[in-house]
């Protein structure tokens, strides 16, 4: 990974932790519990956080001015689909290992003054993008998230056949191109010392790459149709944890900001509760491009984006499906 690369990743990763705090705060704050907010996060938190906040002041040093005017506006925004006044705010993952354990994609816990709670999944996104929700392995994605569809396990392993077959091609394929003896698992590309990233691979070997990739990507798009046509209702069931809707009582907020040169301006906050008519999902198609190595599950304000991609090293056979989110509408 080159260090552009790797700083811009040390930067996704930090300033989603320090956003997370700074919303959470806010909203304690506007419930008048910012006290037990801040007795519940351990000083390991507040270290790592601090850590992360001088990588930030240093390299972005104008995000510190913008975080906290996103972080307020967003708080309010949730503020506003909140049934009742807080008694408490937690925050869930590396401020409290313990909860993580109960809960998945939430990060804030909101919990009302009758003990009932408001879990909240919070995203900083820029605007346009694709945000991640869920993904898998290609041997078990349809098991995972299609598990109640009648014959899954035999969809499951249509896919995970023709991907076994297709990448013991391409290992033949990539060898041979390279002037390798072809042995079916890149035992002689990695003696060979030879590069293991997609990114790095020629022109003509990345095709050969990306054509396996086309070949598994048609055949779960093939397979995701049929079962959508069979029986809808389910299909769509089964998709709300990959639109990052695993609980309907979790409200999805969503922060899209527009970079502008050292500037993150607010596009909008969308907070979606995952009940009541104004959230229902008005389903489209399912849509594949030719020689994509991803396709398209379209509804009327969002496209759900299934892709098949390698976890790192294409030489490992652990390639993974991704999905991801982009509003049509914000």
């Amino acid at each position: 990974m080159s260090a552009n690369k790797r700083r811009e990743a040390l930067l996704n990763e930090y300033k989603g932790n320090i956003y997370e705090f700074l919303v959470a705060q806010n909203l304690s704050q506007i419930h008048g519990v910012e006290s037990s907010f801040i007795k519940n996060i351990g000083q390991d938190f507040y270290e790592m956080l601090s850590q992360q906040e001088s990588y930030i002041r240093e390299y972005y040093p104008w995000l510190l001015s913008d975080l906290p005017l996103l972080a307020r506006g967003m708080a309010l925004e949730i503020d506003k689909s909140l049934k009742s006044p807080l008694a408490h705010v937690k925050m869930i993952g590396k401020a409290s290992s313990s909860l993580k354990d109960n809960y998945g994609e939430e990060d804030i816990l909101a919990v009302y003054d009758n003990s009932s709670l408001a879990p909240i999944s919070l995203k900083l996104s820029k605007a346009g993008a694709f945000v991640n929700t869920k993904s898998a392995g290609v041997k078990s994605f349809l098991k995972k998230y299609f598990h109640n569809f009648p014959n899954i396990e035999q969809h499951q392993l249509r896919v995970s056949d023709l991907f076994d077959r297709q990448y013991e091609l391409m290992s033949y394929s990539l060898q041979e191109a390279a002037g390798m003896e072809p042995d079916g698992k890149f035992e002689n590309w990695k003696m060979a010392g030879a590069t293991e990233l997609p990114g790095e691979l020629s022109p003509e070997l990345r095709e050969r790459f990306l054509e396996t990739l086309r070949q598994v990507n048609n055949i779960l798009f093939e397979t995701l149709l049929e079962m959508a046509n069979k029986d809808q209702d389910m299909f769509l069931k089964n998709l709300k944890p990959l639109l990052g809707r695993t609980r309907d009582d979790m409200l999805q907020a969503t922060t899209f900001y527009e970079r502008q040169k050292e500037r993150y301006a607010l596009q909008s906050h969308i907070v979606e509760s995952g009940t009541g008519e104004k959230d229902s999902l008005e389903f489209l198609e399912l849509k594949n491009r030719e020689a994509a190595t991803s396709f398209d599950i379209v509804f009327a304000d969002r496209i759900l984006q299934i892709r098949l991609k390698a976890m790192n090293k294409f030489t490992s056979k652990g390639f993974k499906i991704n999905c991801a989110v982009k509003r049509s509408v914000c």
